[in-house]
């Protein structure tokens, strides 16, 4: 309770509006993570600003198997690096495009959601700073020379700069059909 000493005609001391100022500076001080609008209702401060957007040259793409085989599906671990020396931001699904010198235009069905092995996290920025990564799963139905197709390569086009894609080798076989999910990035991809 703030107690104020008056004086007989009901004005404040110099104390008194001192120890008054001091009170409500302080109080001012403790809500600094809120603050005021025109109608005096108050709102949570903005988070940080956003980072720019991940390019190509900061990039770096990698496969890893995760041993992900099951019920006729087989899946990777996509991970993608930020190299660079300064922080950039990722969102949404890489979509992959498979390559083979051997057998040009090799038909890709990509399609974003969740797969046989994991959850879709939903698309939501991952702020990756130097050195850290954000990754997603790609998964696909086992296949045969007669039902797949048997990429070499994948190009996988950046949701942050769709202009360009990275290039990883691909061995783990054939594709069926061409289709191929894929969750989307993620700070942290769990796995059933």
């Amino acid at each position: 309770m703030l107690r104020t000493h008056l004086k007989g005609t009901g004005e404040m001391t110099r104390k008194s509006m001192w120890t008054l100022v001091a009170l409500l500076s302080g109080a001012a001080i403790a809500t600094t993570g809120v603050a005021g609008t025109a109608d005096g209702a108050t709102r949570p401060r903005s988070a940080a600003a956003s980072a720019p957007a991940c390019l190509k040259s900061q990039l770096e793409a990698r496969l890893y198997d995760a041993g992900l085989v099951g019920a006729g599906n087989a899946g990777t671990m996509v991970t993608i690096t930020n190299t660079s020396t300064t922080t950039c931001e990722i969102s949404g699904y890489v979509v992959p495009e498979m390559q083979n010198p051997d057998y040009p235009d090799l038909p890709t069905y990509p399609q974003n959601g969740s797969t046989y092995f994991n959850d879709d996290p939903g698309v939501h920025p991952v702020r990756l700073s130097p050195g850290e990564r954000a990754s997603c799963v790609m998964a696909w139905g086992n296949g045969d020379s007669s039902d797949g197709v048997l990429p070499k390569t994948l190009w996988l086009w950046l949701p942050s700069d769709t202009d360009h894609y990275l290039t990883v080798p691909f061995t783990p076989g054939y594709v069926r059909a061409g289709r191929i999910t894929v969750s989307a990035l993620a700070a942290h991809t769990p796995l059933h």
